[in-house]
């Protein structure tokens, strides 16, 4: 995600208004920590970190490890479907004010979904 981030940055360079910046910007922070902090997540999200995979061995005592509940694990998934929305949304901002017809608008739009 922050490579598409910067590729729009790049993408539209002289061309975009303040507004578009700051919230580049914002997207690019925001991309950063989230990783930032996804990456912490995931290595204490068992202690012991196996425990994360092996609690689905029936074979495993679990009793030793203590997991974070499911509820943090539900949050961060839903942080990244916001991340890859916001993708999506900032510039289908951009384009829907350019100057050209609808259906060229439309498929510029497809593409960038892609």
């Amino acid at each position: 995600k922050l490579s598409t981030f910067l590729f729009y940055r790049r993408l539209v360079r002289g061309t975009y208004t303040p507004m578009f910046r700051h919230a580049l910007w914002f997207g690019i922070a925001f991309v950063l920590l989230y990783t930032l902090t996804v990456s912490i997540f995931t290595l204490t999200v068992c202690i012991p970190m196996h425990a994360f995979w092996d609690v689905v061995n029936p074979k495993y005592d679990a009793s030793n490890a203590k997991c974070q509940s499911k509820t943090t694990q539900i949050v961060v998934a839903r942080l990244d479907v916001v991340t890859d929305v916001y993708a999506l949304v900032l510039p289908a901002s951009l384009l829907w004010q350019l100057q050209m017809n609808k259906r060229q608008r439309v498929g510029l739009l497809v593409v960038f979904s892609l």
